[in-house]
């Protein structure tokens, strides 16, 4: 068991378990041009998130049109090998991840937490996103030590999700 970053919110007055895929948060820091005082010249990238972003957030994913247009040129790569008889490279085309699977880079993501539950505003209808005042003690030292050593605050994502853990 992994230490809690995040605690979700309990239904009842404010809040109501909706059927859904359940929700987990994602504590990043994006790559911006430049040095940063901790950075070593290594990035990391995600695979876009089976779950939909719930959290407004500059583009961090390319979008679905570009990712269709990616497996679409991807697919059609691979038939031109499979119709020439390169049934192997073909197939090596077909496992490729498309490049707009990714991410754009990071430099530190955490997840902070997840749950089975989906949860939504009993008054706006509007699903729950983590904040700051959601963390656990050690979600906020955590990120706290984060945003002093990149000199600037972590972004929380709350994605609907895969609905692992609680």
């Amino acid at each position: 068991m992994t230490n809690p970053l995040v605690k979700f919110p309990e239904a009842g007055d404010l809040w109501e378990e909706v059927e859904g895929p359940g929700m987990y948060v994602l504590a990043v820091m994006p790559r911006t041009p430049g040095t940063d005082p901790c950075a070593i010249g290594a990035a990391i990238v995600i695979l876009h998130p089976k779950g939909e972003l719930l959290t407004p957030a500059s583009p961090l994913w390319p979008t679905e049109e570009t990712r269709k247009h990616n497996v679409d040129l991807i697919e059609e790569a691979a038939q031109m090998f499979w119709d020439r008889g390169e049934r192997l490279k073909a197939e090596l085309m077909r496992a490729q991840v498309p490049s707009v699977d990714l991410s754009l880079e990071f430099e530190q993501v955490t997840r902070m937490g997840a749950t089975a539950r989906t949860l939504r505003s009993t008054k706006t209808g509007e699903y729950w996103q983590a904040d700051w005042k959601d963390l656990t003690p050690a979600g906020t030292l955590h990120l706290h030590q984060v945003h002093a050593c990149f000199v600037r605050p972590p972004v929380l994502l709350t994605f609907l999700g895969d609905g692992e853990g609680e």
